[in-house]
């Protein structure tokens, strides 16, 4: 049996998110989401596991896009003279450069985690806003924080590719593409799981964020599993294409919210004996 894990990420985010996220579990295509707490409409999610008990809930900690939980002063390295955290690539820039201090992220992912426990309780495994933790240094600080609050599963990197898909065309594209499967395929197939932590035997990834790439027939007809049975498929959904916070994720997330809002698509997995799972079947594939 094949799994797809669907996550949609971004809870919390604004109404047109929250709205499509809804929508794609009420259908039962998306099995988790994660929620964001430091942003515009977190309300809803305090009723997030009474209307959807099936659903993973997970943690989405944001430290590059808004404004802080913690007081600024007690976690100053992390944002600027607005008090706004520093973009992703500025994050990064900063930490590489020893500006970005340790254990002012731990505060900050500590006082987030506290808002997300007391509107949904424990969180059902963890991811970063904007891919913040992807990296060797910052993976650890998170994977830290999340195993000491009792959180050991979250999101494999390990490359699942598309059939047919579109992919780097480049000589140094391609290269770049091989040593981050290899790299990825080391740290997440190997390495973070003998650290406690569990993780689907992979991710799907698109090299464009095109409606076509995202359509899930395709996608379900194409898949290059190999060795894999659990793999996540992450989407944005929302319903509306344009908002502050979509960067360059915009026509797409309106593609993702008509896809994994039609109860049609979980039918034609079902008949392909692909399953939707949330979380929960990285314990069961334990046993």
């Amino acid at each position: 049996m094949k799994y797809y894990i669907i996550t949609a990420d971004d809870y919390g985010m604004c109404d047109v998110v929250n709205k499509a996220i809804d929508d794609c579990m009420s259908a039962g295509l998306v099995t988790t989401t994660n929620v964001i707490v430091n942003m515009d409409d977190l309300a809803p999610a305090a009723n997030l596991r009474k209307r959807f008990p099936n659903v993973s809930i997970g943690m989405h900690w944001n430290i590059t896009a808004g404004k802080p939980i913690s007081p600024i002063h007690e976690i100053s390295s992390l944002v600027d003279e607005n008090g706004n955290f520093y973009k992703v690539l500025d994050f990064f820039y900063r930490y590489k450069k020893g500006l970005i201090k340790k254990e002012h992220i731990k505060k900050e992912l500590k006082a987030q985690y506290k808002l997300f426990y007391d509107l949904c309780g424990k969180a059902d495994y963890w991811n970063t806003h904007q891919n913040s933790g992807l990296s060797i240094h910052t993976f650890s600080i998170f994977n830290e924080v999340a195993l000491e609050l009792g959180i050991d599963k979250t999101r494999s990197f390990q490359r699942t590719y598309i059939k047919g898909g579109t992919y780097p065309s480049t000589i140094k594209g391609k290269f770049i593409e091989l040593a981050k499967r290899i790299f990825f395929d080391i740290w997440f197939g190997y390495i973070i799981p003998r650290k406690g932590t569990k993780l689907p035997d992979g991710r799907m990834i698109y090299f464009d964020d095109t409606e076509k790439s995202k359509d899930i027939r395709n996608i379900a007809e194409n898949v290059l599993w190999k060795k894999k049975n659990i793999v996540e498929m992450v989407v944005h959904p929302a319903i509306v294409a344009n908002y502050k916070y979509f960067g360059t994720l915009t026509d797409v997330r309106l593609a993702e919210w008509k896809m994994f809002s039609d109860p049609d698509t979980l039918k034609y997995l079902n008949e392909r004996n692909i399953k939707v799972a949330n979380f929960d079947i990285l314990d069961d594939n334990e046993n």
